[in-house]
């Protein structure tokens, strides 16, 4: 994961989030398989409302920056924006945390790129977590099903989506074993075990992270 830092009630980027943009598009450019996944946070001083825009600004900001490095198209951009809820650092109403003024920045893959692109380690592995190892995408963040999901199809979109991304395959993608795909209604194509669509989870900062686990008892890690 990286991440921006911004100062108080304010949403423009800083030369140090500058670079740190740019190192991200370097990383994913000329990969047909990479994607990013951009979350808005905030403190609690101001309103949640208030704070619920201007995460929004912040992660729009963020995505316009990056994407005008060139280095990856628009389709293969998501953002997100949480406010002042999902903190880093938990604090009252009314507080001013810098650990909590960011946006960060999630880089996914979803294959190797070539042609015959087969499901490998280097797309799906089994990652050691604090509840035992768990399947995960290849740069280790945890992958999730969702109980109101159905076989084959998503109930999972919109707001829903903002928090739960859906694990998305290039098109090239094959299905193999248990590890299949399914189709969202904006037409792309989801990893899928056992035919039930997976799923990051924003608040998955690190590998191995399992904050999603069993959340609301409608989410639940892959074994």
């Amino acid at each position: 994961m990286y991440q921006v830092d911004f100062q108080t009630n304010r949403s423009n980027i800083n030369a140090e989030g500058q670079q740190t943009i740019r190192d991200v598009g370097n990383l994913v450019a000329g990969n047909n398989n990479a994607w990013v996944t951009i979350v808005g946070r905030t403190d609690t001083a101001g309103s949640a409302s208030y704070n619920r825009e201007l995460s929004q600004r912040r992660a729009n900001a963020v995505r316009d920056a990056l994407l005008g490095t060139g280095k990856i198209p628009t389709g293969r951009v998501e953002t997100a924006w949480t406010g002042q809820v999902k903190q880093a650092v938990g604090t009252v109403d009314g507080v001013s945390e810098a650990q909590n003024r960011v946006v960060d920045i999630y880089v996914h893959y979803t294959g190797q790129p070539q042609a015959n692109y087969q499901p490998s380690p280097s797309t799906f592995k089994m990652m050691p977590t604090s509840t035992g190892r768990v399947l995960s995408t290849d740069n280790g963040m945890t992958l999730y099903t969702y109980d109101r999901d159905n076989v084959g199809q998503s109930q999972c979109y919109g707001q829903c989506a903002e928090y739960w991304p859906p694990f998305l395959a290039n098109a090239s993608a094959v299905p193999s074993g248990n590890m299949t795909l399914i189709s969202r209604l904006d037409g792309k194509k989801q990893w899928a075990s056992n035919g039930m669509p997976l799923y990051t989870y924003v608040q998955d900062r690190n590998p191995g992270d399992v904050e999603g686990n069993n959340y609301n008892n409608n989410w639940h890690v892959v074994r």
